[in-house]
């Protein structure tokens, strides 16, 4: 995986980072694709979920995964003379 790297778009590695996260959370079933929706499922077919079991919203992880990949590149680009400008990366 390229997380880290410039190399495509931001909403596209915005979109891929959600993804992954949701086959993460949700143990490999592919049919959920954001997070938003994978909160929705939860909420509606499990009997005893609770505020405290669902993922975050997809606008929150948007932000934690932007200041996710800025670390990243920091430290992939650590020798080099790139910078990023942190206020467009969740800071």
């Amino acid at each position: 995986m390229d997380f880290g790297k410039l190399k495509g778009d931001v909403p596209e590695t915005l979109c891929n980072a959600e993804k992954y996260l949701v086959q993460v959370l949700n143990r490999g079933n592919h049919g959920t694709k954001t997070l938003d929706n994978l909160r929705y499922n939860m909420y509606h077919q499990r009997k005893s979920t609770t505020i405290l079991d669902l993922p975050p919203t997809g606008h929150a992880a948007k932000g934690h995964i932007l200041r996710a990949f800025s670390a990243t590149h920091i430290q992939i680009n650590c020798l080099n003379n790139v910078s990023l400008d942190l206020l467009q990366y969740g800071f």
